[in-house]
């Protein structure tokens, strides 16, 4: 029995130009320039526009008798918040969670619990005024 030789192409006999990669066209790469839409700004500057924009509004308490989304909804709207809001609690007030639960755009959180993220995401912040003095307690 004798062997045949089989002919294979360039591919299959692992010749070098079969194994390299294709060659993207060149292109400039300079300096990108960044315009101001674009370069990043610090959250204390964002933030120090949300109290320009009095995005920022301060209340002294909610004081709710019953946990009833639309007593929430009510107070809301006399401050004007509009869009994500988000309300700083001095501390656990389950009436308060409970009743802005069914909210789609409002978030409570509390004073100690208070970050970054969360203060940025927000278009509109409403803190009650015991919260205050637990947030200078924790942060400052």
């Amino acid at each position: 029995m004798t062997r045949r030789r089989v002919a294979r192409s360039a591919a299959a006999a692992g010749s070098r130009t079969a194994r390299r990669a294709p060659v993207a066209p060149a292109r400039a790469r300079g300096p990108r320039r960044t315009t101001a839409a674009e370069a990043p700004s610090s959250g204390r500057t964002r933030v120090t526009a949300k109290l320009g924009d009095e995005a920022i509004r301060i209340i002294d308490d909610f004081k709710l008798d019953a946990i009833k989304t639309q007593d929430v909804a009510g107070v809301l709207a006399a401050l004007k918040a509009t869009g994500r809001v988000l309300v700083v609690a001095p501390a656990s007030d389950e009436k308060l969670r409970l009743s802005a639960r069914n909210l789609p755009t409002v978030e409570v959180i509390l004073a100690d619990s208070l970050n970054v993220v969360d203060v940025l995401n927000a278009d509109t912040l409403v803190i009650e005024q015991p919260a205050l003095a637990r947030m200078e307690e924790v942060y400052l």
